[in-house]
């Protein structure tokens, strides 16, 4: 793995160079990278080419009239940390001792461990010979991460309601017993211990002891108790620190994922060469830029600096409001923005690299006057050339899951004839959230002179999640004219 760094040349006599660049790793035998102009290292030079390890670079000037060369050592390099070891926490069961004796007066019973209980859902698989066949299911956590693990989603959704709990499931084998001299209802949950206990059954039979007394305990009050109370006590994520490189310039900066990399290891890592739309959070939660980036390279887990939003602690630095399954650098995404990124708690609403607040869109009669729009485009359809649903793990709520949708789209441009055509002026175009009407400014679209125009566009139903969440989907709007959109799409309508 490579990092990125940048060579700066303070003070120079004389005219040397080109020059060469050496790494220690190899003693300053073999350039890393070669032809390096002057202008360039007084300027600041930015590689991503240093091999790891790196820690001392040779700047050798390849001018046969100037034999000049110096070593310069980096500094603010980032320490990896050894690749983290992923260990399931444990269930906690009560350890104090079972008590054998029973008492008639007493009510006791069977407790469930709420990481145990299942939710209601159902799974949606498109055949491609009529609707989709929908399939009742009922699920714990841990079923719902297996799905997730070895799930075709190009063919199989999975869609989970957390307010609708369908019980342990036939078979279930409660792992504890509670006394209490209090009558509860099933379904009643106490959290002990740090574990969260639902009652299953009241008065079991064959009763050889107990282990909770739940005299000194009070029932967890809420409308999905099972739920909140396994909720209650996460706080946020351990976060993992990953490097990567601007669009816009190639220069450093680092993101961060709830997943460690883990080559071969799990499908909702970064990979190097994916590219996320970032938006920077200072340690107030506010977003002062946004922007397209490539993954470089894996730190470690993060134990930097954090803002809170109230309810959940996010680290200060970039963070992800897009991809990794935007297609390359020059993705619309990355030219005009996004409007969901998170911003201490609530869902920004600018679009743009800049990360300034955008304006709600309407009709398109903000166009600039003297624009030599393209006359020969009379209208524009769609095709959806292709489906994923990668889904996703809630940000807020360890063990939720969210449906999302990726479609590719291919746009046509017709003349009045319906005819595909290649338009002869300026077709503009602007991004934002579909289900919320939202939108950024016109920009001028690429086409490459082509009467088609293809590229990516997502829906992610994130707001199932709670938390402040806002569930959002792609939309994008096409006009040959400052009066008229010719065309709105929003992404799987």
């Amino acid at each position: 793995m490579s990092i990125p760094v940048t060579i700066t040349l303070n003070s120079i006599v004389g005219s040397p160079g080109p020059f060469n660049l050496y790494s220690n790793t190899d003693s300053y035998t073999t350039p890393f990278e070669t032809g390096v102009l002057l202008t360039s290292l007084q300027n600041g030079y930015g590689t991503s080419l240093v091999p790891n390890g790196t820690t001392s670079i040779k700047i050798k000037s390849t001018n046969g009239s100037c034999n000049y060369e110096i070593i310069k050592s980096i500094t603010g390099i980032p320490t990896p940390t050894p690749l983290p070891t992923i260990t399931p926490t444990p269930t906690t069961t009560p350890t104090n001792t079972p008590n054998v004796t029973i008492d008639p007066t007493k009510y006791y019973y069977a407790m469930g461990d709420c990481t145990d209980m299942k939710y209601s859902g159902y799974t949606s698989t498109v055949t491609g010979f009529g609707p989709p066949i929908v399939v009742p299911v009922c699920m714990n956590f841990q079923e719902i991460a297996d799905f997730y693990a070895n799930n075709n989603w190009a063919v199989t959704t999975l869609t989970i309601d957390d307010n609708a709990p369908c019980g342990f499931g036939s078979g279930y084998t409660a792992p504890v017993i509670a006394q209490s001299t209090t009558s509860y209802a099933n379904e009643t949950v106490f959290s002990v211990g740090g574990n969260c206990w639902s009652i299953i059954e009241a008065n079991p039979i064959y009763i050889t002891g107990w282990t909770i007394n739940l005299d000194t305990y009070s029932p967890y009050v809420g409308s999905n108790p099972c739920y909140d109370c396994t909720n209650a006590n996460f706080t946020g994520f351990t976060y993992y620190q990953y490097t990567a490189a601007k669009c816009s310039d190639g220069s450093p900066v680092y993101t961060y994922s709830i997943i460690p990399y883990l080559p071969g290891g799990s499908e909702f890592n970064y990979e190097n060469g994916d590219v996320l739309y970032l938006a920077n959070h200072d340690i107030n939660g506010n977003i002062t830029e946004k922007f397209c980036a490539t993954i470089t390279g894996y730190v470690g887990a993060y134990t930097g600096p954090t803002w809170s939003d109230g309810i959940y602690s996010w680290p200060v630095g970039p963070l992800t409001c897009g991809g990794p399954y935007i297609d390359g650098c020059s993705n619309i995404e990355c030219i005009t923005g996004r409007t969901d990124c998170l911003d201490n708690n609530t869902i920004d609403g600018g679009g743009g690299t800049s990360g300034t607040s955008g304006t709600s869109g309407t009709s398109g009669t903000s166009g600039s006057s003297g624009v030599n729009y393209a006359t020969n485009v009379a209208s524009i359809t769609f095709e959806t050339t292709n489906t994923q649903s990668p889904g996703g793990e809630c940000p807020n709520a360890q063990g939720a899951y969210y449906n999302s949708y990726i479609y590719s789209v291919t746009f046509t441009f017709k003349d009045s004839g319906g005819n595909p055509v290649v338009p002869n002026g300026v077709v503009e175009y602007r991004t934002g959230d579909g289900l919320n009407n939202s939108y950024g400014s016109f920009a001028t679209l690429n086409y490459n002179g082509s009467s088609t125009y293809s590229s990516n566009y997502q829906y992610e139903d994130i707001g199932i999640c709670g938390g402040g969440l806002t569930s959002y989907k792609d939309s994008v709007q096409f006009r040959v004219n400052n009066t008229t959109i010719l065309l709105t799409y929003i992404a799987g309508d």
